[in-house]
């Protein structure tokens, strides 16, 4: 006989439906002989079959020797056990006798099919607070909501935890309330109906397969970002750069960068660029830069001039999030300063959507914002940044 896999459309807690949907089968041609991710059927001479499901029971997983020898001796053959949840039998006698003639005895057959999902329903339940509180914090307690989701966020991978625990609590629920409803009319003496028409329901498949596909862009999509990261020292990066260089700012000849290399990683801490992405932010770049005049003091003379840059660019998927992730970036930027006197200055005439500059004693900061391109240049020294705002533009511009 040849063995056919077909999708089980039927929900197996739907007993009189996933009974009626074998026999169906059977009068194909088709008799269920295993059941996991789909349904496997025996090709054979079509016949009249009569199917039925009994709840696995807590001390008999599988059916003992006994219970199929009595079963057989009835008219009744094990076929396999679906999920570790419903045993299969069948008969090939027209009317055969049915297993159970007492609903209210057939009804403790079920305590322990309702305890398990009674545990995994509250199971189930404890996860949709920690859903929630994961929701909450990554998008509105969190303090800097956009720039936490374009600097971190990975959405596939929030999206498919979110779909997973929905969709298992509200079949959990459903399921349980099914052999609920179905113990309570047993255990009032109504027997169970057994000839039933099914309902074809794929869902359950279309689901797995959204969390398969999911599953695989958040695979993919973390491989990629390790292989797509990178970090170069700039003096050996020949590329664009998304922002201004130290060298342009400070006029004063005898500057030079302040070379500081790793020894363990290699990385020069002098200058250095790196680059990683989000589902939210295509390009993420950070630039730093430290430099020195050697004959020059800073103005407490507590050490030689060494001023410095770093710089954060950000080119986004929406362009509707980019006012968000400037206030974020101003925002988060702003704490190391709150008990330091600092000035706050919107620049009205630039070539940016919008651009802020703040300045605390030696240090300032500009942030700027164009289309999907949001940059933050952080200054360290005693030139005014504010006059290479173009500059900044331009760089931006052309990155």
């Amino acid at each position: 006989m040849r063995d056919i896999k077909k999708l089980l459309p039927v929900n197996i807690y739907d007993i009189s439906e996933t009974e009626s949907y074998f026999s169906t089968m059977a009068e194909k041609g088709l008799f269920i002989n295993k059941v996991g991710f789909f349904a496997h059927f025996k090709k054979d001479r079509p016949q009249k079959t009569v199917y039925r499901l009994e709840p696995v029971t807590k001390t008999e997983r599988m059916p003992s020797d006994e219970m199929i020898g009595y079963y057989e001796e009835e008219g009744w053959t094990y076929v396999c056990t679906i999920s570790h949840v419903f045993r299969i039998f069948r008969s090939n006698k027209e009317n055969p006798k049915e297993l159970h003639t007492d609903p209210i005895n057939q009804s403790y057959t079920f305590e322990y099919l309702n305890k398990k999902l009674k545990f995994a329903y509250i199971i189930s339940l404890l996860a949709v607070p920690w859903l929630i509180g994961m929701i909450l914090f990554s998008f509105i307690l969190n303090p800097h909501p956009v720039l936490y989701t374009v600097r971190y966020g990975q959405i596939s991978y929030m999206l498919m935890i979110c779909l997973f625990i929905l969709y298992s609590v509200s079949q959990i629920f459903t399921n349980k309330r099914k052999m609920n409803d179905l113990t309570k009319q047993l255990q009032s003496g109504v027997s169970l109906r057994h000839k039933q028409h099914y309902h074809i329901n794929y869902a359950p498949y279309v689901f797995n397969g959204l969390i398969i596909l999911f599953s695989l862009i958040t695979i993919g999509s973390t491989f990629y970002k390790i292989d797509a990261e990178w970090d170069q020292n700039l003096s050996e990066y020949t590329g664009q750069v998304p922002s201004i260089r130290l060298s342009r700012i400070e006029s004063n000849e005898k500057f030079e960068i302040e070379h500081s290399i790793s020894e363990r990683s290699g990385k020069d801490y002098g200058g250095f660029i790196s680059y990683d992405w989000t589902d939210f932010g295509s390009k993420r770049y950070e630039m730093a830069e430290a430099g020195v005049i050697k004959d020059k003091m800073w103005n407490d003379g507590s050490s030689v001039y060494s001023p410095s840059i770093t710089t954060e660019f950000y080119e986004i998927n929406f362009k509707f999030l980019s006012k968000g992730l400037m206030n974020d970036l101003i925002d988060d930027a702003l704490e190391l300063y709150r008990y330091r006197p600092y000035v706050y200055q919107e620049i009205l005439e630039t070539d940016f959507d919008q651009a802020v500059i703040v300045k605390s004693d030696e240090t300032q900061m500009f942030f700027g914002r164009s289309g999907r391109k949001v940059v933050y240049v952080r200054y360290y020294g005693y030139e005014d940044l504010g006059l290479f705002q173009k500059d900044i533009f331009d760089s931006v511009r052309a990155f």
